[in-house]
């Protein structure tokens, strides 16, 4: 009986230091585009929102992810702190594009997406989009996708992808797009940083015929051995007649930089469709 007894209460014990072992652990996160914010905010029933994550108070280890493919309109405070083992970690989870953050409201934390007050943070493998600085700002130090204010220590970005796109002219038969992106990642053997800028144009001659064209630079002389990446693209469109078709294509992906330039692809190509109808169907009409 006395066996029993001790079994019991061993159980018990057992069952009580796992129970208040793992509510030290350090806790999950995780947010997706197709959650609720009215959900506990597991992988299984994920947040929708960044609004969970407002001055949420966070422990020292614990880890936010954040769903590959989403998309998070809004910002957010970091106002928690981790410790230097155990930081606290804002990244991504899945398969697909990073997630994206945008913050396009000036009385919305600045158009910042992220601001980090608190101290051993880690941001990784986010894409921040669109997040401009506020017009009655005049300090550049609170302007930007993610902002550190004085006194939050010992924070890292990671892999961070920034970018911005926006029309620079949209007039009669002309159309033309800007797109800027900027890398920053961060490894412990090193870091470094990429710049990627495109223009995109469209003209009109007519409704039936158009002009497409797109030129980018990427600055990642790591990846392109020592030089700059420049790719072109144009297209003619000519719809000659309805549902029928001339395409015009022209590729050009070249390396530049020191030495020789280096062509790297050039293509052209000549498409046409042309829709037939049989003459019956021309006789019903």
């Amino acid at each position: 009986m006395d066996i029993k007894r001790d079994s019991i209460l061993f159980l018990f014990l057992l069952l009580f230091f796992t129970f208040t072992n793992s509510k030290a652990e350090q806790t999950a996160f995780y947010l997706a585009s197709n959650g609720n914010d009215s959900n506990p905010g597991t992988k299984a029933l994920s947040w929708k929102t960044v609004k969970p994550l407002n001055n949420r108070k966070f422990a020292p280890g614990d880890t936010v992810f954040f769903a590959r493919g989403s998309n998070f309109g809004g910002g957010f405070v970091i106002s928690s702190s981790g410790e230097p083992v155990k930081p606290i970690v804002f990244t991504s989870y899945g398969e697909g594009p990073m997630p994206v953050f945008s913050n396009m409201r000036y009385s919305n934390l600045n158009g910042n997406a992220i601001q980090v007050k608190g101290s051993y943070i880690i941001v990784d493998g986010l894409y921040f989009y669109n997040c401009p600085k506020s017009p009655v700002c005049k300090d550049v130090r609170t302007l930007g996708a993610i902002f550190i204010p004085v006194g939050a220590d010992h924070n890292t970005g990671n892999n961070l992808h920034l970018g911005l796109n926006g029309n620079v002219a949209r007039i009669a038969r002309l159309k033309m797009e800007v797109d800027y992106n900027h890398n920053f990642v961060d490894f412990p053997e090193g870091s470094f940083r990429t710049n990627t800028i495109g223009i995109r144009m469209f003209y009109f001659f007519s409704t039936e015929l158009y002009l497409k064209t797109y030129i980018q630079l990427n600055d990642d002389k790591l990846s392109n051995e020592g030089k700059e990446r420049v790719i072109s693209n144009f297209l003619l469109r000519w719809i000659y007649s309805p549902g029928s078709n001339l395409y015009m294509v022209y590729n050009d992906g070249r390396l530049i930089g020191p030495g020789e330039d280096e062509i790297t692809n050039r293509t052209f190509m000549l498409k046409a469709t042309f829709f037939w109808r049989r003459y019956q169907d021309l006789l019903d009409e």
